[in-house]
């Protein structure tokens, strides 16, 4: 499988170089991630192109996904891989350090930056 992005020019070079390793398509990451997420409890329906977006864009899905994520490419790379191998914060990162969370309705945006 090629990548269509060389690791280096990927905003999450790790987790393309994890991928490129494993011999995974991004197709079938994700359905082993939905897979291991369903087995776990969770409800997730990701795609090869959310598997692009961690890659090219660097975005990272909420935990406990990072690790359905290491699990996937430890399994098929045949050696332990943990959240943070794979480029991704681990859940436990300060929230003021990753962003705001912003009301997408026009009042409750202004009434929340009024309080700044």
């Amino acid at each position: 499988m090629a990548l269509r992005h060389h690791p280096t020019d990927c905003a999450n070079a790790a987790l393309a170089e994890l991928i490129e390793a494993s011999q995974i398509s991004r197709n079938a990451l994700a359905q082993l991630v939905n897979s291991r997420a369903e087995r776990a409890g969770h409800t997730c329906s990701y795609t090869h192109t959310s598997v692009t977006n961690w890659i090219v864009r660097g975005m990272t899905p909420k935990p406990p996904v990072p690790q359905f994520i290491a699990q996937v490419l430890a399994d098929r790379l045949g050696h332990p891989v943990e959240p943070a191998d794979t480029g991704m914060p681990q859940g436990s990162e300060d929230s003021s350090q990753i962003g705001l969370g912003f009301p997408r309705d026009t009042h409750d945006a202004v009434r929340t930056t009024a309080q700044f």
